[in-house]
């Protein structure tokens, strides 16, 4: 068959989806919004930027429509079935705005509707063939603040709804209130527990396991995350993370770097284990749509020319740029970024395969998210440098801790001491950390990892022409004095040191606040969780199996 499953779209990078995945790179617009509120540190805006977290505004919107009529449903309407509906033509804010939108707008059933059903969750598709532009429908958060109310793109407040195949219904709803988003940068971590511990025969899920077996809680994300918000302490199995003491203005680095590196990471790992899921599965269309999400939600919707976006695609070309492994222009053949594309070309490759090579994309899958390990470690060493060598205010600690957060649950499962070494030099209320320290400890996972020297590069001092203190590029794997779950030893050996000097984009900001293992958690937590464990080896297929075609 052809290499695209319906028609071209635009590139996401060097990238070309085969799906239209527009609408779920349009999560970096609530990442951006929610960032542009918390730097005015304040508790007020503090509090609308949490609801947006919770609530979305830009991505996944919905209706929830009522069918008017004592019967409801007349008959069963499966999920995924296209619904056509008229847009809001009475909106004035968005035709003020020139906001251009079909006068017809399209969605499908978010669940299966039953014989008698009088309430209908529709999901809109997206009305353009772009991959940076949103729908024009104020949904979620957005209702909160009048100014917003752009609903142009929502379905018309009553009319008839045609659902394909199985007739016309007369519905009604309030637009204000019922259009909500059900992907929002919260569910990202709040669903975990369904969507990679306890979802079927392949779960957990390989590197979610990692992240399972460190913090003991599915949702360890939110919880942080959360707790930023609310300045409370978030307490974990293995790590406490206390925001009680901490300003608004050290907290919105937390928040921030939070949802990126815990919430928006272990989602672009999600969405390509359920491509993998699909295409054992034997379901090539799915199976090749959530691996062009993963792309999508890895870069979003602000990548286009030389403006490199908000998400982590905009953090791993930022970062490359202090440990002088990128290029300006284009990436060279050693950069991440590149080794990335490529390998995110090469998995949707085998899965448009006619007979899908599932085996070999689940390895390309695999080595994407060791790769994706490199830009957080390279973030994680320069603010173990900058906390030792030029400032170790509150916000700086907790933007390295931040980082490192994300980095010690990948640490911990290949050396669980190097790892607790990274966390003591880190966490926050900690001394100066020793750099060399951190570094060396990082340095000798490298192999378990399945990362190289060359992959991380140094931290480089523009000014002096040469690398800080002790931030050369390491030239070997270091020994690990213990064993690894999974990569052997962490033996000695020798690494080509591969360097490309590039030229500049930004500024990373991007690390995540670790905690100390703690005895305080609650015994509902605890039993909570030891339930959890238990369940999954009978756990039943992820609710995404039950029916081929996936919102």
């Amino acid at each position: 068959m052809s290499r695209s499953l319906q028609s071209s779209y635009p590139k996401i990078f060097t990238y070309e989806p085969a799906s239209l995945v527009a609408d779920q790179s349009c999560i970096d617009l609530d990442l951006s919004y929610i960032q542009k509120r918390v730097e005015h540190a304040t508790v007020s805006k503090m509090k609308d930027a949490e609801i947006f977290y919770r609530k979305g505004g830009f991505s996944g919107a919905y209706a929830k429509v009522e069918i008017i009529g004592p019967d409801g449903a007349a008959a069963f309407i499966p999920k995924g079935t296209p619904v056509i509906a008229s847009k809001n033509a009475e909106e004035e804010i968005g035709k003020e705005f020139g906001i251009n939108v079909p006068d017809t707008l399209h969605g499908k059933t978010m669940e299966d509707v039953q014989t008698g059903d009088t309430e209908i969750r529709i999901a809109y598709d997206s009305p353009h063939n772009l991959q940076n532009q949103y729908l024009k429908c104020d949904a979620g958060a957005f209702q909160l603040e009048s100014q917003h109310d752009v609903t142009l793109g929502c379905f018309d407040a009553k009319g008839q709804m045609e659902f394909e195949n199985m007739g016309v219904y007369n519905y009604s709803y309030n637009v204000l209130e019922d259009n909500k988003n059900y992907r929002t940068l919260q569910k990202f971590s709040s669903e975990a527990e369904s969507e990679m511990l306890m979802c079927g025969e392949r779960c957990p899920h390989r590197t979610f396991e990692k992240y399972f077996n460190y913090y003991e809680i599915p949702d360890y994300g939110d919880r942080f995350i959360t707790s930023a918000f609310q300045q409370t302490h978030a307490r974990y199995v293995r790590g406490n993370a206390d925001f009680s003491s901490y300003s608004v203005n050290a907290v919105k680095e937390a928040v921030i770097n939070g949802i990126l590196y815990l919430n928006v990471w272990m989602h672009v790992v999600n969405q390509m284990e359920k491509a993998i899921d699909f295409c054992f599965l034997g379901d090539k269309p799915n199976s090749v749509r959530h691996w062009d999400q993963s792309v999508a939600v890895f870069a979003g919707s602000m990548l286009k020319g030389k403006e490199t976006g908000f998400l982590l695609f905009d953090a791993a070309s930022t970062i490359c740029i202090d440990f002088m492994t990128c290029n300006a222009e284009t990436t060279s053949e050693f950069t991440v970024l590149s080794k990335l594309f490529n390998k995110f070309d090469q998995g949707q490759s085998e899965m448009l395969k006619d007979r899908g090579s599932c085996d070999s994309a689940q390895l390309i899958k695999d080595s994407i998210e060791d790769l994706m390990a490199v830009p957080l470690i390279q973030g994680l060493l320069r603010a173990a440098y900058v906390r030792s060598r030029e400032q170790d205010s509150s916000t700086e600690q907790a933007r390295g801790a931040t980082l490192a957060a994300a980095v010690l649950p990948l640490v911990h499962h290949c050396n669980p001491s190097d790892a607790e070494e990274i966390y003591s030099e880190m966490k926050i209320g900690s001394a100066k950390p020793d750099f060399v320290a951190v570094k060396q400890a990082l340095e000798r996972n490298y192999k378990c990892m399945k990362i190289s020297c060359s992959d991380v590069g140094g931290y480089y001092n523009f000014d002096a022409e040469e690398y800080y203190k002790n931030a050369a590029p390491c030239t070997f794997a270091a020994a690990n004095p213990s064993p690894s779950i999974q990569g052997g030893n962490n033996t000695g050996k020798t690494v080509a040191v591969v360097l490309i000097l590039i030229g500049a984009i930004g500024v990373i900001s991007a690390y995540f606040l670790f905690a100390r293992r703690k005895k305080s958690m609650s015994e509902i937590e605890l039993h909570r969780d030891q339930n959890i464990r238990e369940a999954i080896k009978e756990a039943p297929p992820s609710s995404y199996f039950k029916s081929k075609t996936i919102i």
